[in-house]
């Protein structure tokens, strides 16, 4: 019983030591993943603010704050991801440079919502993550409030329009990928 216990005793420093190196490997992840997140959020508000309006695509992807979130690589990707779940826009370029897939189908070329359908299921089946999010949805010149929150999983929320009394289901809960 003895010799047990002096073994134990002379494992639990050890053990003790692995436990805070993992712990100071994990803070040190978190905050490095903190970093890259300011960083593109800080580079998309400069694209945002200073991009070419219309249909100029090739002026947005020459701006110099979208090449700056090419050149974050991989790092980029799930950010870009959560991106356009939220807010549908050309951050097609962006991932072809960084990862060189193309999921977006010939018929769906042209149609931004195919096209980030496309994208978002080719990070979902690669294994991508990223957080969930509510999808900002407006009715111009209608009032609405949300009457119900429907299964997350069912990707909709019910709606009732304050002008009648029509309820209406809508898309707006795009649920995390998670694999």
């Amino acid at each position: 019983m003895t010799s047990l216990r002096n073994k134990m005793n002379e494992l639990l420093p050890e053990r003790r030591q692995k436990i805070e190196e993992r712990a100071r490997k994990l803070i040190e992840e978190e905050e490095a993943a903190r970093k890259t997140h300011e960083f593109f959020h800080s580079v998309r508000e400069e694209w945002l603010q200073e991009r070419s309006r219309g249909a100029d695509v090739a002026g947005m992807v020459a701006h110099p704050a979208y090449q700056r979130i090419i050149e974050m690589g991989q790092d980029a990707v799930p950010l870009i991801l959560q991106e356009l779940q939220k807010r549908p826009d050309h951050w097609f370029p962006a991932l072809y440079a960084i990862t060189g897939a193309n999921p977006v189908p010939v018929n769906a070329q042209g149609n931004l919502s195919m096209m980030t359908d496309a994208w978002l299921n080719w990070g979902r089946a690669i294994g991508y993550r990223w957080q969930q999010t509510w999808v900002d949805v407006e009715f111009p010149g209608l009032d609405y409030t949300v009457t119900s929150e429907s299964d997350k999983d069912y990707n909709s929320i019910s709606c009732m329009h304050k002008s009648h009394s029509k309820r209406s289901n809508i898309r707006a809960w795009k649920p995390a990928c998670l694999k």
